[in-house]
């Protein structure tokens, strides 16, 4: 399976928006915010599979989605799965 995102690169540093400050990638990164790319992982039942994945509640995978901070599990999960689709 291939996961693509494109987008611009995000160079300059400074202060990211409020609406993606926690939730976004660090400068130098493409500037896509965790849920973008967990909605691009799974299409579909996003917030069940993301939730699972991380081992939370489905409910704080919607937070997630809604543009709440990601935790560290939430981050592990869209890290593990994107690794495992480049192999």
């Amino acid at each position: 399976m291939r996961i693509e995102l494109t987008r611009e690169t995000r160079t300059e540093p400074g202060p990211l928006p409020a609406a993606k400050r926690g939730n976004a990638v660090s400068p130098g990164e493409p500037d896509f915010t965790y849920a973008e790319v967990a909605r691009a992982i799974w299409p579909r039942k996003t917030a069940e599979h993301w939730s699972a994945a991380a081992g939370v509640s489905p409910r704080m995978a919607k937070y997630w989605l809604a543009g709440r901070p990601v935790s560290g599990d939430g981050r592990l999960a869209i890290l593990a799965r994107l690794i495992a689709a480049r192999r």
